[in-house]
């Protein structure tokens, strides 16, 4: 949305030996929800992140696992269902401060 004011937010995801990720990526509201469009990648500690801005008030959003399988991100803020009352993660930026 243009001239809307955005918040560079920082997103991680720690990997678990029963799920290996082959890749990584965040789908919402702040990207039409295409899975093409932000990408995290693997630091050199074995964690997925991905900076990315998002505007301020809240967004719907959730995790593509090996493009396949999606989940919620285990360090949302709160959870909220959508439309069609699936459980998505809510990314909250404070109106005020910018903050998460």
């Amino acid at each position: 949305m243009k001239g809307e004011i955005r918040m560079k937010q920082k997103i991680t995801y720690e990997e678990v030996k029963e799920v290996p990720i082959q890749s990584l990526s965040l789908v919402g509201e702040v990207n039409e929800w295409n899975k093409d469009a932000n990408l995290f990648k693997k630091n050199d500690e074995g964690i997925w992140e991905i900076e990315m801005e998002f505007p301020k008030g809240k967004s719907l959003y959730k995790l593509v696992l090996n493009d396949e399988m999606t989940l919620n991100d285990p360090t949302a803020n709160l959870y909220f269902p959508d439309a069609k009352e699936e459980l998505m993660s809510v990314m909250l930026i404070d109106e005020e401060t910018g903050k998460r």
